[in-house]
């Protein structure tokens, strides 16, 4: 059985509870935490997984995820959606809402800045998009 297949099966037999063919945040959160999965674990990998940002993982994300398929022009994409000034940067307020539209609760947001100081290499107080890579990279 070949990765892919793997794959696609533990999205069936394991995360995808209620058969609907994606899987959403709180079922992931569900099937992870039973891992003994962090919240802050599981929430970069549904963002890692989400490549849509529809907040729900299809299979092919979900396996394209897992195998590494995902291409860099897929989440240039991503990364200039919410670049809203186009200026090659997420600067705070833009990586906020990026972290918002990914499911992080209002009430953490703030704590988007640490983020920012964590994943913010050259310490320019931005997230590049090589650095935004870095971060998805982690989940």
């Amino acid at each position: 059985m070949s990765d892919e297949e793997r794959y696609a099966k533990a999205f069936d037999d394991i995360f995808d509870t209620d058969g609907s063919g994606s899987v959403s945040r709180d079922e992931l959160s569900a099937r992870l935490k039973e891992r003994g999965k962090s919240d802050e674990e599981i929430e970069q990998m549904f963002i890692f997984c989400d490549l849509n940002r529809d907040n729900n993982i299809s299979k092919k994300e979900f396996v394209s995820a897992l195998t590494k398929n995902t291409t860099a022009e897929n989440w240039k994409r991503v990364f200039n959606k919410f670049d809203t000034d186009g200026n090659g940067y997420l600067e705070a307020p833009e990586f906020i809402v990026f972290l918002g539209d990914c499911g992080m609760p209002e009430q953490q947001l703030e704590a988007a800045k640490n983020y920012i100081k964590e994943h913010d290499l050259d310490s320019d107080n931005k997230i590049s998009f090589k650095e935004f890579l870095k971060f998805l990279n982690r989940a």
